[in-house]
């Protein structure tokens, strides 16, 4: 997914099927979204990669603990 949000070798959108929308994956798409990539997620478990021909940015951004440790 990562190497997806940057690829600038395409020019569509690419749909990824029955992934994992545990609290981890949705913060790195938080991350991902927060320097400049174009990622959905979407309710039935699938999400939609829009590769961004962007230089990254760099911010800060929070991630969040490990939820099975707590």
């Amino acid at each position: 997914m990562i190497y997806l949000a940057f690829a600038k070798t395409f020019d569509y959108s690419i749909n990824i099927y029955q992934v994992a929308i545990e609290p981890h994956v949705r913060n790195l798409i938080d991350f991902l979204n927060s320097v400049g990539a174009n990622i959905t997620l979407n309710v039935d478990h699938s999400i939609v990669v829009n590769p961004s021909k962007i230089d990254v940015q760099i911010k800060e951004f929070a991630v969040i603990s490990d939820y099975i440790e707590a």
